[in-house]
């Protein structure tokens, strides 16, 4: 149940951050840079960029609550 309401919350935080236009082609650029760094095969960039976004989505998901 814990899990579930969790999930159900991210969503919901997904769905509103990616509903701005500019923040969505934030989050596109955001998902280059760690494609890019995956076929390059840079673990080092790779963890760097995702740490990077993940960090993107927790700042957002803060100025939305």
């Amino acid at each position: 149940e814990m899990l579930r309401r969790i999930q159900d919350r991210l969503l919901r935080f997904w769905f509103i951050s990616l509903s701005d236009t500019y923040h969505l082609k934030e989050v596109q650029q955001e998902h280059n840079l760690i494609v890019d760094a995956l076929r390059a095969r840079d673990p080092a960039l790779s963890e760097q960029r995702m740490r990077e976004h993940i960090e993107s989505f927790r700042r957002n998901i803060m100025k939305s609550v």
